[in-house]
């Protein structure tokens, strides 16, 4: 099947897919295509990708362009789909995880995902739901997030997500404060949420910080244990 100048526009993606030009090859045993085009956000992508069985496929995709990197394979057996390799970056976003996603409920699947990101926050913002990029775009976050870990999660229910994150970053600004050599280890399980033994320097002194937060009533209570030594409040913005 040959495609010239086709389009889409995938519920999951921010902007549509334009420009679609490439061959797609049909068998018994599945199909494939190989340097099919398209553009994304006027950046222009190359793909090429197989997928082995009709019934249970599995799908091994390759995308590159100079903006963007994905190389997954995919397996689906019954309601289960597991994630062998789901990796890449996304301008100052890279990203490799594994797991799997079990899809019982379509309308609201269940993801356990172990995740090895650096994130940019601009990256993410620009192509993340809107109450993800929302919230980037209140708390006015810039540097870089290292995230590794394990998250078990109904995409739509935030509160109930299992967590289980190590959050790192050399430099972070968020509203109108800079923290340098942030570490801290976030928990989430039954709906208490855990940010435990967080360090950070900040003005030429030093934070520390633990916090637990009830989030299964309205409008979540906290605990937050803090201390902040030699900080210096002439520097403070």
């Amino acid at each position: 099947v040959k495609i010239k100048k086709g389009q889409a526009n995938p519920s999951y993606l921010k902007s549509p897919l334009t420009g679609i030009n490439g061959d797609i090859t049909f068998s018994r045993e599945g199909l494939d295509w190989k340097n099919l085009t398209f553009n994304y956000r006027n950046d222009l992508l190359n793909s090429n990708a197989r997928i082995i069985s009709y019934k249970e496929p599995q799908i091994i995709l390759i995308l590159s362009s100079k903006l963007y990197s994905l190389n997954a394979d995919l397996k689906t057996t019954g309601n289960n789909i597991k994630i062998n390799s789901f990796k890449g970056f996304l301008k100052n976003t890279s990203f490799n995880i594994t797991g799997d996603i079990d899809t019982s409920d379509k309308d609201n699947p269940l993801f356990r995902l172990n995740l090895d990101i650096t994130a940019d926050p601009k990256d993410l913002e620009a192509e993340l739901p809107d109450k993800f990029a929302d919230l980037i775009n209140k708390l006015r976050l810039e540097g870089l997030f290292n995230i590794t870990g394990d998250l078990i999660a109904h995409p739509g229910n935030l509160r109930s997500w299992g967590l289980n994150l190590n959050v790192a970053s050399a430099q972070l600004h968020f509203l109108d404060y800079r923290l340098e050599d942030l570490a801290m280890d976030i928990e989430q399980a039954d709906k208490l949420l855990k940010v435990k033994n967080l360090t950070a320097t900040a003005y030429n002194g030093k934070i520390t910080l633990n916090m637990l937060s009830n989030l299964a009533v309205s409008d979540p209570p906290f605990n937050m244990q803090i201390n902040a030594a030699n900080i210096d409040l002439a520097k403070l913005k």
